[in-house]
């Protein structure tokens, strides 16, 4: 096969793998914050911050892949490397998302409390 269809191939599942796990995690987030969120399921998927973050978290996976050389020789795979190599650079970066993304809904929360409490003022 030609090596270019592959690569493709290769992109075209990590980003759709991308899409998935931030569209899942999405709804995660927005369930926590509001349970009635399952009610109103159209909300969620109108929410343009839902395709701003697939497109972002899409695209810096496959700069993450790329910079770490999943693209550059897909002929001549280890398994054990194959295996190994995602798992340990995903693990870094879900553990930075993962921080981040609680800190930035921490300070979020944490607004939102002072904007009700001072409005019931």
């Amino acid at each position: 096969m030609n090596k270019r269809v592959q690569v493709i191939k290769y992109v075209m599942a990590d980003f759709l793998a991308a899409i998935i796990a931030w569209t899942f995690f999405f709804i995660y987030r927005k369930y926590r914050v509001d349970h009635d969120v399952m009610d109103h399921f159209r909300v969620v998927l109108n929410d343009p911050k839902l395709y701003y973050g697939v497109i972002v978290i899409g695209l810096f996976w496959l700069a993450l892949y790329a910079l770490i050389g999943t693209y550059r020789q897909i002929y001549r795979k280890a398994r054990l490397r194959e295996f190994a190599q995602p798992i340990s650079s995903s693990s870094l970066y879900c553990s930075c998302c993962i921080f981040s993304l609680q800190l930035f809904s921490g300070f979020y929360l944490l607004h939102e409390q002072h904007t009700r409490s001072t409005i019931r003022s």
